[in-house]
């Protein structure tokens, strides 16, 4: 982010909510379906930010679409390692 690093402070509690979104929505539906709801939430914040002029618009990029591939990516290596770490000793 460079010289827009000090904005993130203003996400820190709303990224803890999103995570703890995309773990909550995660138990009872797809991980899909978590990571869209996490990023939707964060660009919803983010847009809110913008309109008010609190943050620059590079910020809508950054809530958005890359916390949906960020989240994605995550639920993926998770998914694989766990299935690593947790298959059978006689396999």
């Amino acid at each position: 982010f460079g010289p827009f690093t000090i904005y993130l402070v203003y996400f820190l509690p709303f990224i803890w909510v999103g995570n703890y979104l995309l773990m909550y929505v995660a138990k009872s539906s797809s991980f899909l379906v978590a990571a869209l709801a996490k990023s939707l939430f964060l660009f919803l914040i983010a847009y809110i930010f913008v309109s008010l002029h609190i943050v620059p618009k590079i910020f809508l990029t950054a809530m958005g679409i890359l916390q949906l591939v960020t989240a994605l990516v995550g639920g993926i290596a998770a998914i694989g390692i766990s299935k690593y770490l947790l298959k059978p000793a006689h396999e």
